[in-house]
């Protein structure tokens, strides 16, 4: 039987209040996909014709479990018009762009990524451990601390979804470097900017959505 409503108690002090909503109320309408494997295969190889990056050291950055898109069915297409246009297997890099996140098992990645994270060299990113360089500071003051392996790749390609983010207006793009990528206190550093400490309370542009304006977002870019 079809549910068409339901109910939920909250607590509140000393009571109980139940309200009650239609059961569609939450339901998720996803929208038709104007991307196939196939068109994105087309546009890819259309695109390295046209521009010719240098594949001889390709470094591919993709985002961890907390952030995933369709890779299983998108990573293989990247790969093989890479491959396709050049590139050697054996020098391509798959960076996961954790930031400070935790660590995934290979249970976890097989699952995120599909039958290629068997395959290629894979760079589990460690914001704590691994070799980072300082390229200087942004406006703001925050250091610009990244793994210093990914400068030696002869072509880089951040590699997922642009979707909304909480604080910093999207997620994806140039996050995947930087935080993604990034030394532990600088990213600290940076998502302190969430914070107005003269008011005492959260950056009123750091928002969903909302790029200019918010500080932090301003301070990635």
């Amino acid at each position: 039987m079809a549910l068409t409503s339901f109910s939920l108690a909250l607590g509140g002090g000393q009571e109980t209040f139940t309200c009650r909503h239609p059961a569609d109320t939450y339901a998720i309408r996803e929208p038709s996909a104007t991307v196939t494997p196939q068109i994105f295969s087309e546009r890819l190889n259309n695109f390295l014709s046209e521009n010719g990056p240098d594949l001889s050291r390709p470094a591919v950055v993709v985002a961890d479990k907390t952030r995933l898109c369709g890779y299983p069915q998108y990573l293989p297409v990247l790969l093989e018009a890479l491959t396709d246009h050049g590139a050697d297997p054996q020098q391509i890099s798959i960076y996961i762009a954790y930031g400070t996140h935790m660590p995934q098992s290979d249970a976890e990645s097989h699952k995120a990524y599909g039958a290629v994270f068997d395959s290629y060299r894979w760079i589990q990113h460690d914001c704590e451990q691994a070799e980072f360089v300082q390229l200087g500071r942004t406006v703001r003051g925050t250091p610009v601390r990244l793994r210093a392996d990914i400068l030696s790749a002869s072509c880089l390609i951040t590699f997922g979804a642009i979707s909304h983010h909480y604080f910093a207006g999207y997620g994806g793009g140039r996050k995947l470097i930087f935080p993604g990528l990034g030394e532990k206190s600088a990213v600290y550093a940076n998502h302190g900017l969430f914070l107005d400490p003269a008011a005492r309370a959260l950056s009123p542009g750091c928002r969903s959505g909302r790029l200019d304006g918010n500080p932090l977002a301003e301070d990635l870019a």
